[in-house]
């Protein structure tokens, strides 16, 4: 399938980002290396997933992937702005809807279970 082919490569990198959501939607405090540059690949992701054209019946999914991937990059900009609880809190809750979005688009395309990275 085309459109799977397209987005094969930005969904892995996204899916790469797994675990320093998930330390994210844990409101883990210590120091979380790589914030920075996970930044940096979550908006290049984007761009990559907004620049392909899916088709009609893929387009629900494609739209959550990118809302994934936005909420993604808002839980490392959120979590690099500081320690205060309330934006950690914050960083969290858009860690964990870029997780779930991310595990539904997963579902959606037959991802294999053991490919959902956790």
């Amino acid at each position: 399938d085309r459109y799977r082919a397209q987005i094969n490569a930005p969904l892995d990198q996204l899916r790469g980002l797994r675990p320093l959501l998930a330390s994210i939607d844990l409101l883990k405090t210590e120091a979380l290396p790589g914030v920075p540059a996970a930044i940096e690949r979550a908006e290049s992701i984007r761009q990559s997933l907004a620049a392909i054209k899916p088709p009609p019946d893929q387009g629900p999914t494609h739209d959550m992937l990118l809302q994934s991937c936005t909420l993604a990059q808002r839980a490392l900009k959120l979590r690099v702005s500081g320690a205060d609880p309330a934006v950690l809190r914050n960083a969290g809750s858009a860690a964990a809807g870029a997780l779930l979005l991310l595990d539904r688009v997963c579902i959606e395309l037959g991802c294999e279970s053991t490919a959902i990275k956790r």
